[in-house]
């Protein structure tokens, strides 16, 4: 027999539920009843007077909706000055829950009937949203030094595959993706000046930086990347954390057939891993805590990529305790 929770028990709240699909341009209002197509524009003008026109309560209101980046902003800050309660669909989440209602069609007015019901399914994960206009300020900054990031990437791979050419485009090509490279990183470094500047405004911010880069084996560039992670996820626990990371180690088996190895889901933020690896590797020579969790990994007969990714966790849960420990009543 299930032990019931405490807060099961509570008197459940009769919610009045919107689904609403973010696109671009347009929002995919569904009510229970009908989809009505709105502008999506900073203040959401046309939504606040039909939720009014409504007589929705907007202490029982509930606006369902699965994130889209920027383009979800304006609902999400829009529901924060409201006061709304709303549910964030997972995506993953959503694609089988769609699947699992057995529509095979698939369309923007679809995908908020389905948001809608969703809600109700997992009424228990409905919150409040902060207004959180600076932090989203600074994930647009590194959104944009993410994107840098993986233009000197692609550079950096399309320069050592034109140095195997022999035509006489090769000398061109050459000289364009060198030129490219260089443009790449001087943008990358304006934006981190500019984030890093950013920052500094905030005073909690900037406090909660300097705690990151106190740790051993993370730099400021690092810290930034974390802090831009951390204030992504605020309401994230430390396993929530992990995984959002695409470090939580998975397992696929069935039956006597299928026997794998556990490993890492990758199912989370690549850029974020990909400094992770490299302060992991700093960690483990000047960092002791890091070092001893290593060492104590290899006696045990651990692989060496295993040991090393096992600290770029450690190293992860390390920053987030310290991101979460910072004083909240520092003078803003």
């Amino acid at each position: 027999m299930r032990r019931i929770k405490k807060k099961e028990l509570r008197e459940e709240v009769d919610y009045d539920y919107l689904g609403i699909d973010v696109s671009k341009k347009e929002l995919y209002v569904y009510d229970g009843d009908k989809v009505y197509v709105m502008d999506n524009k900073s203040y959401l003008t046309r939504l606040k007077n039909f939720i009014n026109k409504m007589g929705y309560d907007k202490k029982k209101l509930v606006i369902s909706y699965e994130p889209t980046g920027v383009y979800s902003n304006n609902l999400e800050n829009f529901c924060a000055r409201n006061k709304i309660k709303v549910f964030r669909a997972d995506p993953y989440r959503a694609s089988y829950f769609a699947k699992s209602t057995r529509g095979r069609n698939k369309n923007d007015a679809i995908d908020s009937i389905n948001l809608y019901k969703m809600a109700q399914v997992y009424r228990e994960e409905v919150r409040e949203l902060k207004l959180k206009k600076r932090s989203n300020d600074l994930n647009n900054l590194m959104r944009y030094y993410r994107i840098t990031i993986k233009e000197i990437n692609r550079w950096n791979n399309r320069l050592k595959s034109y140095k195997h050419l022999k035509g006489e485009e090769k000398e061109f090509l050459l000289r364009k993706a060198k030129s490219n490279l260089n443009r790449y990183k001087k943008e990358k470094d304006m934006i981190f000046n500019k984030a890093k500047e950013y920052v500094k405004k905030d005073k909690l911010m900037y406090k909660k930086y300097k705690e990151l880069q106190k740790i051993s084996g993370i730099g400021e560039k690092v810290a930034m990347i974390l802090l831009g992670f951390f204030i992504k996820y605020e309401d994230a626990n430390r396993d929530q954390i992990v995984s959002l990371s695409g470090l939580d180690a998975v397992e696929r088996s069935s039956g006597s057939s299928v026997r794998r190895r556990r490993r890492i889901s990758k199912k989370g933020d690549r850029i974020v891993r990909q400094f992770l690896f490299l302060s992991a590797l700093t960690a483990i020579r000047y960092n002791e805590q890091i070092y001893s969790f290593y060492s104590r990994l290899l006696k045990n007969n651990k692989p060496k990529m295993l040991s090393v990714v096992a600290s770029m966790r450690k190293l992860l849960v390390i920053a987030f305790h310290n991101y979460k420990s910072v004083n909240q009543n520092v003078a803003a």
